[in-house]
């Protein structure tokens, strides 16, 4: 039997299989998940630190899967990687995504490798498992980022409704609670569920401190600060406020300066890298005799390789050079 058909049949029945797992743990019955989070707020004592009882902290619902991956320094970093992001999901089931995803995507570049040519097989197999690994990566990286930048577009709006309700009479947690239900998402989700935390018996320090390590923003940390400053010093927590306002809405002028100043860097960066891979292509369909060397020679597939190299190195170093921190 072919190789390259046992590797691409292997793959599929393996994409398959995971794909089937994945949907029969996601159909679980809502009213057994619901159960054991009663279950563990029973548990708890009036006075315990509530801060992570609004989520469930287990690694899996298998219990042997939980127990292998819990306690785990790179474990909890994952977790606390994906609360930053905003996904609903547990190690576990982010690990069993990644590895569906790098099946699915090895067995798609295999099958077009082989249609290709029976040689490339191989050499698509390796680009699709690579790719496929690292994209959920980026994707949870990318949704980060988006979710930093709305929460701190909304910051500035806290900021000036807390002060507002402060001076008219309303207590630190009632401001909080009516800025939740005023600002968008996400910023008006974490503040909620800091609310909730504390409503359940969690300590205000502890539950703000909290909040601002999932949000991983430097401008509310700066908030969160300046708060938990006021609230063992006391003085006015209302001007307070509304000096972070004023300090968050010029970091965010001069954040969009400098982003105006090195636009044209960062697009000729994306320029550099992308000319010479446009210009391959266009020489290849030209003159296929001599440029398709590079995707049928040994020593061609070895050039290739190194200017891909030189080509992402450089992009890498252009974007680097034009990234200044605010």
């Amino acid at each position: 039997m072919n190789p390259a058909a046992v590797l691409i049949a292997t793959g599929a029945g393996t994409s398959v299989i995971l794909a089937l797992v994945a949907f029969s743990r996601m159909a679980r019955a809502p009213r057994a998940i619901v159960r054991a989070r009663l279950t563990s707020l029973e548990e708890r004592t009036p006075y315990a630190p509530a801060v992570d009882v609004l989520r469930d902290r287990r690694a899996s619902r298998v219990r042997l899967l939980d127990l292998a991956l819990s306690g785990r320094a790179w474990s909890d970093e994952l977790r606390h990687t994906l609360d930053r992001a905003g996904l609903r999901l547990r190690v576990a089931e982010y690990l069993a995504l990644r590895l569906v995803v790098a099946a699915l995507l090895t067995v798609s570049a295999a099958t077009i490798a082989h249609a290709i040519a029976a040689e490339f097989t191989l050499v698509g197999a390796l680009a699709g498992l690579v790719f496929g690994g690292l994209a959920p990566s980026l994707w949870v990286r990318s949704r980060i980022a988006r979710r930093r930048r709305a929460i701190e577009t909304e910051l500035v709006e806290l900021c000036e409704l807390m002060a507002s309700m402060m001076q008219s009479g309303f207590g630190y947690l009632q401001a909080l609670a009516m800025a939740a239900e005023q600002l968008q998402q996400p910023l008006a989700g974490e503040l909620a569920q800091m609310r909730d935390a504390v409503r359940l018996g969690a300590g205000v320090d502890d539950a703000l401190d909290q909040l601002n390590e999932r949000l991983g923003s430097r401008d509310f940390d700066m908030l969160a600060t300046a708060i938990a400053i006021q609230r063992r010093s006391g003085g006015s927590l209302a001007g307070i406020l509304r000096n972070v306002a004023q300090t968050v809405r010029e970091r965010q002028l001069f954040r969009l300066e400098i982003g105006a100043l090195t636009s044209r860097e960062r697009y000729s960066a994306v320029i550099v890298a992308g000319f010479p891979l446009l210009l391959l292509l266009a020489l290849t369909a030209m003159v296929p005799a001599t440029f398709g060397r590079l995707f049928t020679d040994p020593l061609g597939h070895a050039v290739l390789g190194i200017a891909l190299a030189s080509d992402v190195l450089g992009y890498l170093a252009i974007r680097r050079v034009t990234r200044l921190e605010v």
